[in-house]
């Protein structure tokens, strides 16, 4: 199987806005997959393309505590916030000597395509929510070097 690997923490993909996926295609369906080990290998609960240096907007969430199996977001927007802002303690495998204090939403709505093309509308609290706004935050450019 191949392998992905993370780009360097320095590496200007990490602070570019993402390309959308405009058709999801069996390449997506396989990146998806690695990405999904890359998550389970590192014991992380998040991983976006750009972080191993692939430009679009794609993440991999999995979060035990609260899902069953990992999800797949192509093209995930947050439409919806609610008013608590919740601190805390955030790594990301992109900068692994890093801890962040981040205040995040503590519940979030997010549309995004599923691996079928089939749009999607996911209500995520706690840490699902956390990991959702992180790794989207990914997509857009921002790294947790934007929260010190």
């Amino acid at each position: 199987m191949k392998q992905l690997t993370l780009v360097p923490d320095d590496d200007p993909i990490l602070t570019q806005q993402a390309a959308p996926v405009t058709e999801i295609t069996p390449e997506h369906r396989d990146m998806a997959r690695l990405m999904v080990n890359m998550i389970k290998v590192h014991n992380a609960i998040g991983l976006a393309a750009p972080q191993v240096g692939i430009s679009i907007q794609m993440i991999a969430v999995y979060v035990k505590k609260e899902q069953k199996q990992p999800i797949i977001m192509y093209n995930p927007k947050i439409i919806e916030t609610d008013d608590i802002k919740l601190y805390d303690r955030e790594g990301c495998l992109s900068f692994p000597d890093l801890i962040v204090d981040v205040a995040r939403s503590r519940t979030v709505t997010v549309e995004y395509m599923d691996s079928k093309g089939k749009k999607i509308t996911m209500k995520a609290n706690h840490m699902m929510a956390r990991c959702i706004q992180h790794e989207i935050d990914h997509l857009n450019g921002v790294t947790i070097l934007d929260y010190e």
